[in-house]
């Protein structure tokens, strides 16, 4: 099938929630949510303000003939997206001070928001919330502290319906060539067993920790559950080959 890809855009959130909610069952992690889609745009954005990369996957229309306008905003439902916190090396002081305090503005104003949502209830029951919310923090902060990396691939998901169609390759290979032109060569990015973690020990990724644990909330964390770290580095004459094999 073929794929028309473009940066993500606002309208897309409705389409990746609902990409997402299967995976990670949010609705089993905080008792109490008024709105589980509200959730799930939660998460959708808490990645969105971390990212440099944003890549979305929508559907060719028949015979790949998909309109796109001169902004490569393409109509149609997406069914896979990649998002990367990659930042490119800015020249110059300015440049760098700019770039900072930019992201720090828009993840300063996520947070503002989402805490009065918090604070409303929209959430679920707010002490459940709070645990799980810092639990994550913690979880990610400290399993990579000792892990030197250039970029983090924050989500990669393939709807349920594309899953072996090579999409997830295909989105894996667009973000590593892209990455390349930047010059940014080492990358890594955590999962658990409730995700499809054994995509990248099938995708040449290298697998550098692992743990028990989940990236849930932590009551609902099963013995069995593991949290896993991969890596995957580009030199300089490498690639990475999108070519389907029974995978995301």
């Amino acid at each position: 099938m073929n794929f028309v890809f473009r940066p993500y855009r606002r309208r897309d959130k409705k389409a990746l929630c609902r990409i997402i909610a299967p995976t990670w069952r949010l609705d089993e992690y905080f008792p109490g949510i008024k709105n589980t889609e509200r959730l799930c745009g939660f998460v959708v954005d808490m990645f969105r303000v971390q990212s440099d990369y944003t890549d979305v996957a929508v559907p060719a229309a028949e015979g790949g003939k998909t309109k796109a306008s001169a902004g490569a905003l393409v109509d149609g439902v997406p069914v896979g997206f990649l998002f990367a916190d990659a930042p490119a090396k800015r020249s110059g002081v300015l440049g760098r001070l700019f770039y900072r305090a930019k992201k720090k503005t828009a993840r300063a104003a996520f947070y503002v928001k989402i805490f009065f949502l918090w604070l409303a209830g929209f959430y679920g029951e707010r002490a459940a919330v709070r645990k799980a919310f810092l639990s994550y923090c913690s979880v990610q902060k400290n399993i990579l502290k000792d892990i030197s990396f250039d970029a983090e691939i924050l989500c990669l998901f393939v709807d349920a319906s594309h899953q072996g169609s090579g999409l997830g390759r295909r989105l894996l290979s667009r973000f590593f060539e892209w990455s390349k032109r930047r010059k940014i060569r080492n990358f890594v990015l955590t999962t658990d067993t409730d995700c499809n973690y054994r995509f990248y020990d099938r995708s040449g990724f290298k697998r550098l920790k692992e743990q028990s644990g989940c990236l849930g909330i932590p009551q609902n964390t099963e013995p069995f559950s593991r949290i896993f770290v991969y890596g995957f580095s580009l030199s300089a004459g490498s690639g990475f080959s999108s070519a389907p094999t029974a995978e995301a």
